[in-house]
C-alpha cells in the first residue's frame, strides 16, 4: 500500500506538470513555423531498429546534426544537454572520469545507469564505470538516452536508465576529416577521421588524441584512442568487425579543503599520484531485421599511486544473441546475454600488500512481447532470468595468508507498460522490478585485502510519460517512482561498501526544443529529483550528491550561410557533499555556467570557436563531508573561463 500511495503522489506531480508541458507547447506551436518531424530509427528501448514513437518508453536522440551544433567538444559536454542526465565532472576539460546519473543516485550514478556502445555494455565488472572519454566524439553518429529502466533486455546497471551510442558505419559516404584544436590550460588536439565505402563494403576509422597541462596544478592529461570498423551488407544484414584502443594517463591533484578552495581553487595537495589506463577491444557482429548478435573481447589496465600502488587486469569476453518475431499483433524479441569476466588486483601499500583474483560468469535469457490492441494501443510485457557466478580469492603477499568467497545468485527482471499513440502523441505507463549486482572491486578492499560480500541491489519502478511532436516542436516528459532494497553504496564510518537501509528515488524529466522562425532553434530542460533513505538511522535523509533541481536551456542562432551561433547554459541545484549520508553539514551551493560557441563551415572547412564558463564562476561538482577534520568540507574544482579553437578540413 506504501508503494501504491507513493506511486499516486508520483502521478499526481507528473498530472500537474503535465499541465505547464501543454502551455509551453501551445506557446511555442504558436510562434514556430518551420516543420521538423520525423521518427527517427532507434534501438535501444527493443534492441532491433523501431520509430522513436513505437518506443515503450520516452527515448531522447542526439542524432549528427545536434552533435555538430550542441558546442560539445567531449561526450561528457554533450550529454550534459540531455534532460534528465546529469554528468557530475572531477576535473573537466577532457571529461575523463566523469559520472553520469540518470536516476538519482548520486554516487553510485555511474553504476545504476547503463552505457552501450552500439548495444554493447561499456560498463565492466569492475568499479571505474564507463569511461567517457575512450571513444572519439568524430566517430558517434547518434547518442540514444533511454529515460527508464532497461534491466529486462540489458540487466545489471540499467536501473536508472540507458545511454546507447551509435557509431558511423562508413556507408555515409566517402568522407575524410582531419580537426587540430587548441585551448587554455595548455590543451590541444588532434583528431583524423575516414569514412570509405566500395560496393556493399564500408570502412570508417576514427583516431583522437588530446593533451591538456590541466586546470588545477599536477593535473596534466594525455590520452590516444582508435576506433575502428569494417562491415558488409548482405540485403538486409550487415556484417562487419570492431576494434578499440585507448590510452590515457592522468595526474591526480586531490580534493582541496574549503579554505584553500577560496584560496586558490586551481592549487593541488598532491604532486605524486597518477593513473593510468589502457583499454582494447575487438568485436564480431552481425546485425539483421530478425536476428542480431555479438561476439566481443576487451582487456583493459589500470595502475595508479595513490598512498601507494595499485594495478587491475581485467578480461571480459560476451556472446549477446537475439531474436525477433512478429505473431499476427505480437512482436516477440528474445535474447541470451553472457559475460564471463576475471580481474586480477595488486595493492602494495604502507605495511599492507594484498593480491585477489576474481572470476564471475554472467548468463541471462529475456523475452519481450509487445502486444498491438488497436486504436493506438499498444502493451508491452517481458522478463528476464539472470545467474550470476562468483569466485573471489584473496591473497596478503606479506604473511601468505588465504581467504576466498564464493556465490551464486539467481536474479530476476520484469516490466509491463501500456501505451497509447496517437498521430503526434505517446503516452505510457510502466511497472517494473530491475537489479543491480555489485562489481567485483565494491566487495574487495584494496587496503585492506578484505571480501565483504554484499547482496544484489533490487528496485521496483513505476513510470509515467509523453512525447509530444507537432510543426516544429518536441516535447518529452516522464515522471518515476523508484523503490529499491538492498542499495549498494560506500559507507564512511565502516570505510566500506555495503548495503543501505531500503531508499527510494523519485524524479521528473522535461525537455522541449522548437523553431523560432527559420534560423533560431530554442531548446529547454528541467529535471526534478528526490532520493532519500526510508528506513534505519537515516530514515528521511537526502542521498547525497544530488541536485534536487537543475535545468538545460541553449539557444542557435543561424544568423548568415554557413555560420551559426549558440549559447547554452546548465543550472546544477544544491546537494549534499558526498558522504554525508547523516545531512548534517551544509549543502554545496548551486550554480549556473553559460557556455558561447561560434561556427563556421563553407563546403570542406569548419572552424570553431568556444567560450566554456563564460562568466567565469568558481564551482565544483563534487566534494565531500568529513566531520572528524577540523575543515570539514572538501572540493575537486571545476576550471575558470576557457577558450577552445578548432579548425577541420574535409576532404
Amino acid at each position: 500500500s506504501a508503494h501504491v500511495g507513493c506511486a499516486g503522489r508520483i502521478v499526481l506531480k507528473y498530472a500537474i506538470a503535465s499541465l505547464a508541458v501543454s502551455g509551453l507547447f501551445l506557446s511555442f506551436n504558436a510562434v514556430a513555423a518551420e516543420s521538423i518531424v520525423s521518427d527517427p530509427v532507434v534501438v535501444t528501448a527493443t534492441r532491433f531498429p523501431s520509430g522513436l514513437m513505437d518506443a515503450p518508453v520516452n527515448v531522447s536522440v542526439l542524432d549528427e546534426q545536434d552533435i555538430a551544433r550542441s558546442g560539445a567538444a567531449t561526450l561528457a559536454q554533450l550529454l550534459q544537454q540531455v534532460p534528465g542526465v546529469q554528468v557530475l565532472d572531477l576535473f573537466g576539460i577532457t571529461g575523463s572520469n566523469a559520472r553520469i546519473d540518470t536516476g538519482g543516485f548520486g554516487a553510485t550514478g555511474e553504476l545504476n545507469t547503463l552505457v552501450l556502445l552500439n548495444g554493447r555494455r561499456l560498463n565492466d565488472a569492475d568499479i571505474a564505470g564507463a569511461n567517457l572519454a575512450a571513444l572519439p566524439l568524430q566517430s558517434i553518429a547518434r547518442v540514444e538516452v533511454q529515460h527508464g529502466t532497461g534491466a529486462v533486455l540489458y540487466g545489471d546497471n540499467a536501473v536508472g536508465g540507458v545511454i546507447n551510442i551509435i557509431t558511423k558505419t562508413g556507408f555515409e559516404g566517402p568522407k575524410a576529416t582531419v580537426e587540430l584544436s587548441n585551448g587554455s590550460y595548455g590543451t590541444s588536439g588532434l583528431a583524423a577521421n575516414l569514412n570509405a565505402r566500395h560496393g556493399d563494403m564500408a570502412v570508417m576509422i576514427s583516431a583522437q588524441g588530446m593533451e591538456s597541462e590541466g586546470y588545477r596544478a599536477s593535473s596534466a592529461f594525455s590520452n590516444r584512442n582508435l576506433f575502428a570498423e569494417v562491415s558488409r551488407h548482405v540485403d538486409e544484414t550487415r556484417y562487419g568487425l570492431r576494434a578499440s584502443a585507448n590510452r590515457e594517463t592522468m595526474q591526480l591533484p586531490g580534493e582541496l579543503n574549503e579554505p584553500r578552495y577560496l584560496a586558490n581553487p586551481r592549487a593541488a595537495t598532491n604532486t605524486l599520484q597518477h593513473t593510468s589506463e589502457d583499454q582494447q577491444g575487438l568485436e564480431a557482429f552481425v546485425n539483421g531485421q530478425t536476428f542480431a548478435a555479438e561476439l566481443a573481447l576487451r582487456s583493459k589496465n589500470q595502475k595508479g599511486q595513490l598512498f601507494g600502488a595499485t594495478e587491475a587486469d581485467l578480461e571480459t569476453i560476451s556472446f549477446t544473441p537475439r531474436t525477433t518475431t512478429q505473431l499476427g499483433n505480437h512482436k516477440l524479441v528474445t535474447g541470451l546475454d553472457y559475460y564471463r569476466s576475471t580481474l586480477a588486483t595488486t595493492a602494495v601499500f604502507t605495511g599492507a600488500a594484498n593480491a585477489s583474483d576474481a572470476h564471475r560468469d554472467s548468463l541471462a535469457a529475456y523475452l519481450t512481447d509487445t502486444w498491438t490492441l488497436g486504436h493506438g494501443l499498444a502493451l508491452q510485457a517481458g522478463a528476464r532470468r539472470q545467474a550470476v557466478l562468483l569466485d573471489m580469492t584473496n591473497a596478503d603477499l606479506l604473511t601468505n595468508a588465504r581467504t576466498g568467497d564464493e556465490r551464486n545468485d539467481w536474479l530476476n527482471a520484469w516490466d509491463t507498460t501500456l501505451s497509447w499513440r496517437t498521430s503526434n502523441t505517446r503516452t505510457y505507463l510502466r511497472l517494473a522490478e530491475s537489479f543491480r549486482f555489485p562489481v567485483l572491486d565494491e566487495m574487495w578492499s584494496y587496503f585492506y585485502g578484505t571480501i565483504t560480500p554484499l547482496r544484489p541491489q533490487r528496485s521496483q519502478h513505476v513510470e509515467l510519460g509523453t512525447a509530444i511532436g507537432t510543426g516544429s516542436t518536441k516535447l518529452e516528459a516522464n515522471a518515476f517512482h523508484i523503490l529499491v532494497k538492498d542499495e549498494i553504496g560506500f559507507d564512511l564510518t565502516s570505510y566500506a561498501n555495503t548495503n543501505f537501509d531500503p531508499t527510494q528515488h523519485d524524479g521528473f524529466n522535461l525537455g522541449a526544443r522548437t523553431m523560432l522562425g527559420e534560423r533560431v532553434t530554442l531548446r529547454a530542460g528541467y529535471t526534478y529529483r528526490d532520493a532519500r533513505f526510508r528506513a534505519g538511522v537515516n530514515d528521511g535523509k537526502a542521498i547525497p550528491e544530488i541536485p534536487r533541481n537543475s535545468g538545460t536551456l541553449g539557444i542557435g542562432w543561424r544568423f548568415a550561410e554557413h555560420q551559426h551561433l549558440g549559447l547554452d547554459s546548465l543550472y546544477t541545484g544544491q546537494r549534499y557533499f558526498g558522504d554525508d549520508t547523516t545531512n548534517v553539514g551544509k549543502k554545496m551551493e548551486d550554480y549556473t555556467r553559460w557556455n558561447l560557441h561560434y561556427s563556421y563551415a563553407p563546403p570542406g572547412w569548419k572552424l570553431r570557436m568556444a567560450v566554456e564558463n563564460l562568466m567565469n564562476i568558481k564551482t565544483a561538482d563534487i566534494g565531500y563531508y568529513r566531520g572528524y577534520l577540523a575543515n570539514p568540507y572538501s572540493y575537486y574544482p571545476l576550471p575558470e573561463r576557457a577558450i577552445k579553437i578548432s579548425m577541420e578540413k574535409s576532404f
